[in-house]
């Protein structure tokens, strides 16, 4: 078919050219990437070389076009990326109140879930990145925060099903009711109803 590329890529080489992208254009805020195993943004060459190679072509065209930093997109789209929640001023875990030792855990991965939906459960605490929640999604004023997030991925609590807290990629306009919840005498609550159980 005409749709058919008539050529081959070798094996790697799309997470190569994403990465080099991603580490060029996101400037000082490129460290973020490491916290995406997939991507492998620390692994070097024998050489000490970053494994996605040189650069400085991707900076010429930057460059010569005199693109504006990653910082000023987020400072420019500050009532997405910071009052809809999407980068928290703190994080912080949810502990259970009848037992200490035990956190809402996110159980799924970093970034962006595949079909849309996660679950959170209450694991032994062990300070890892699934155990971090932050604000999210704008309140009715515009600033942040309505709801609970999963530190870095897409996902805000909606409630609990199944005995597991359950959750959905968040509205950071922060119009979904489902995902409007606040702590509260040391408990997660609904911002229109009752207590979390």
């Amino acid at each position: 078919p005409r749709t058919r590329a008539k050529y081959t890529l070798k094996a790697g080489a799309a997470n190569r050219n994403r990465l080099r992208a991603a580490v060029a254009w996101f400037g000082e805020f490129s460290e973020k990437l490491s916290s995406f195993p997939s991507l492998q943004s620390e692994r070097r060459n024998a050489d000490g070389t970053p494994w996605y190679g040189d650069l400085s072509n991707i900076l010429e065209v930057k460059n010569r076009l005199k693109c504006k930093s990653f910082a000023w997109f987020m400072h420019r789209f500050k009532h997405v990326y910071e009052d809809g929640g999407l980068i928290p001023k703190e994080t912080f875990t949810l502990k259970d109140a009848s037992h200490s030792d035990m956190c809402l855990t996110y159980e799924g991965s970093a970034g962006t879930s595949p079909d849309g939906r996660g679950t959170a459960v209450l694991a032994p605490c062990n300070g890892g990145e699934r155990q971090r929640w932050h604000g999210a999604n704008r309140l009715d004023k515009g600033e942040c925060c309505s709801g609970l997030r999963a530190w870095n991925t897409d996902q805000c609590v909606t409630g609990v099903l199944d005995g597991k807290v359950s959750t959905f990629v968040c509205d950071v306009s922060g119009q979904n009711a489902h995902q409007a919840w606040k702590l509260e005498s040391g408990q997660l609550k609904q911002r229109s109803g009752g207590f979390m159980q």
